[in-house]
């Protein structure tokens, strides 16, 4: 019987979403029409299968995607939970953001709901839900107040969400008396809502004002940054050598992850380790590479 219903729910959901516009949106922003090949209540989290218009079969990583629309209600983007990137279901985006995503051991399937703030992720503890958000979401008085006297349950968590993001919202607008300017959407030209919709509740990440060309300073000690101009030569010499090999698994992955990295090192002066194990991870299989790769590490990484 629960097959059964098992069954039912997927068609459902599969007809649901070949109604709607599917696609996916690259790193650099662009957007490539097509079909998911998912099943919405099974773990998608690290990879998602998809077919472009033009036939070609991709298999969509997170660490290389910016967010995949299956349908309204299952718009996948990438998270960083537990030192790794993942699939997540968005239930509610803004600075602080809600997850879900299905994890499966054996024959058990369990389901996961994940909140974003600032970077820091957790898992919603249901048993502990009340001592757990009053702690993560303390800088709001409100929302503290509404936990305690449950106004806010883990059934109602996207209620939580927006009266989180509507505090925290509020006081910065007193505070700089002005409203910050949402982020740029991708270079979409179809649907434009929805791509914006996707590109906006992607996680905040933290990025550093600080100039990346002046020294840093910890306990005490003066860290020179690494020279930007000779960062970019060693990024564009890795990509060469890249390119040059001809039977390399995964090349146009790598190349791809490259370009994050470069615009990562670009925009905050610093890659974060979890790119670094992706790309060790695929080249891993290629000794010249792997060599190749912890030069690179070592030419970006402060001193």
């Amino acid at each position: 019987m629960k097959k059964y219903l098992t069954t039912i729910l997927f068609t459902i959901l599969a007809t649901v979403a070949c109604q709607a516009q599917q696609y996916f949106v690259k790193l650099n922003g662009d957007t490539v029409y097509g079909k998911a090949n998912l099943n919405p209540i099974l773990d998608n989290s690290r990879m998602i299968r998809f077919v472009t218009k033009d036939g070609e079969k991709m298999n969509l990583k997170p660490h290389l995607t910016k967010a995949v629309f299956y349908s309204d209600d299952y718009i996948y983007v990438p998270v960083i939970y537990q030192q790794q990137r993942l699939f997540m279901i968005l239930m509610e985006g803004g600075s602080l953001s809600a997850y879900r995503y299905i994890t499966k051991d054996g024959s058990s399937t369990q389901v996961s709901r994940v909140l974003s703030k600032n970077g820091d992720a957790i898992e919603v503890n249901k048993f502990n839900f009340k001592n757990q958000m009053t702690d993560f979401l303390g800088d709001c008085p409100e929302v503290v107040e509404g936990i305690e006297e449950k106004k806010y349950r883990l059934r109602a968590l996207t209620e939580l969400v927006k009266a989180y993001n509507n505090c925290t919202s509020t006081e910065n607008n007193l505070a700089n008396n002005q409203h910050q300017a949402p982020p740029q959407a991708p270079k979409t030209p179809e649907p434009s809502s929805d791509a914006s919709k996707v590109v906006l509740q992607v996680p905040a990440e933290v990025v550093s004002t600080s100039d990346m060309a002046s020294p840093s300073v910890s306990n005490g000690e003066v860290k020179n940054e690494p020279d930007l101009e000779a960062a970019a030569n060693h990024i564009e010499s890795f990509r060469e050598h890249v390119a040059s090999i001809e039977d390399l698994n995964s090349k146009t992955d790598i190349l791809e992850l490259i370009k994050d990295l470069e615009n990562r090192w670009q925009q905050e002066g610093e890659i974060p380790d979890y790119l670094w194990g992706a790309l060790e991870s695929m080249t891993k299989s290629d000794a010249s590479l792997t060599e190749k790769v912890a030069e690179l590490k070592s030419s970006l990484t402060k001193k």
